[in-house]
């Protein structure tokens, strides 16, 4: 879901009128890179920010090793809160 994007991620959600806007509860826009690497509610989560010319091959490293993938699956978990929307967790934290 982090690399595709795809749900929970308010970019995501918005694109169907799941929500009614595209930022995350921090302001910023809520792209799955965000919530990785920059979101204050998921700094427990972040991994080392890539180089815009590198970020294809850092996706790739991060998604053939493990260490990453369990931080990314905790991540998911935390955002999705089981049937709450990101908004809502990240209100949670406030």
């Amino acid at each position: 879901m982090l690399a595709t994007g795809h749900d929970p991620f308010p970019t995501y959600l918005k694109t169907f009128n799941l929500r009614t806007t595209y930022c995350c509860g921090c302001g910023e826009l809520g792209s799955p890179l965000h919530f990785e690497i920059s979101c204050r509610l998921t700094s427990s989560f972040h991994l080392t920010k890539p180089s815009n010319d590198l970020e294809q091959l850092w996706w790739k490293r991060v998604l053939n090793n493990p260490l990453p993938r369990i931080k990314i699956r905790k991540l998911i978990n935390f955002i999705s809160g089981g049937k709450e929307s990101s908004t809502n967790r990240c209100q949670e934290l406030r």
